[in-house]
């Protein structure tokens, strides 16, 4: 199994593939802004600030996919964090779904209104990004699941490197990338 992921640039982006398990990360974020750790460094004279890191547990995934840390929301005086879970390659197709994680590490899905999401595709590491679209599941004006057909000159690619470089969430803009591997389970080993 292998699926690599980064969020926006501002923020420390993880992965988390064991969440059945008692698992933890660091994430680097701001409380607030007087939540700034000020302190002093032995090399150079004076103080600085910073923000902090601290572990949290996160919940299962709700879809038996593979959580990628999409950014903190940057526009509100709560700091949501938002999330992408990516689910195995079915039917030639990638998915996903957008979440919210709530104060108790807990996931929910996250409805957007956009209906088009677009995405950079490449089935190298190296190669040249195309363009395409992830479409939204369902039909309704606002959702939380894309999917994307894989386009018929990847059609052989074992691993796709996957850019979705805006996505926004009210008015947060993020954007995230994810490598996924064609032989990907779900959580559950399914």
């Amino acid at each position: 199994m292998m699926l690599v992921c980064s969020g926006c640039a501002d923020t420390e982006s993880s992965i988390t593939t064991d969440m059945d398990a008692d698992f933890s990360h660091k994430h680097k974020h701001q409380h607030d802004k007087e939540a700034v750790h000020e302190h002093g460094h032995k090399s150079f004279s004076g103080a600085h600030k910073h923000t902090h890191g601290h572990e949290h547990r996160h919940g299962q995934p709700p879809h038996d996919g593979m959580i990628v840390s999409i950014g903190h929301s940057k526009h509100t005086t709560e700091s949501s964090a938002y999330h992408a879970e990516i689910l195995p390659v079915t039917d030639n197709k990638l998915r996903f779904h957008l979440l919210i994680e709530e104060s108790d590490g807990k996931f929910n899905d996250l409805s957007i209104k956009s209906t088009r999401l677009a995405a950079e595709l490449r089935a190298e590491e190296d190669a040249s990004a195309t363009r395409h679209f992830f479409t939204a599941i369902g039909n309704t004006q606002q959702t939380s699941a894309f999917e994307l057909s894989i386009p018929s000159s990847m059609k052989d690619a074992e691993t796709l490197f996957v850019k979705l470089p805006t996505v926004k969430f009210g008015d947060d803009i993020h954007s995230f990338e994810f490598t996924i591997s064609r032989t990907q389970r779900s959580t559950r080993g399914d």
